[in-house]
């Protein structure tokens, strides 16, 4: 996993945790990485190609199977500012 998406799997996990990954949040959680370095220049099919992984990834290992691999991938900054998204996504869903 590379340290982009490890942090967009954070990212991901955060706002799957209450069981259900809604249109909004996905949307929520495009738009909080979209102008992020990481993902900048990717075109729109390289960010569904992301995700659509990220997605299995989901789905084979579960939410904490999915944070547990993609921590390590991040350096504490990364770290900091990942965990930060998730929080931020999981307040706005009100939901966990």
């Amino acid at each position: 996993m590379t340290s982009a998406e490890a942090f967009a799997a954070v990212a991901l996990a955060a706002v799957a945790c209450d069981g259900s990954l809604g249109r909004d949040e996905a949307h929520a959680l495009r738009l909080q990485l979209e102008y992020r370095s990481l993902y900048r220049d990717r075109s729109e099919a390289a960010m569904g190609d992301l995700f659509d992984t990220l997605l299995r990834k989901l789905r084979d290992q579960g939410v904490m199977g999915l944070v547990d691999a993609a921590l390590p991938q991040l350096s504490t900054s990364q770290r900091q500012s990942a965990l930060a998204v998730a929080s931020h996504l999981v307040h706005a869903d009100r939901t966990v």
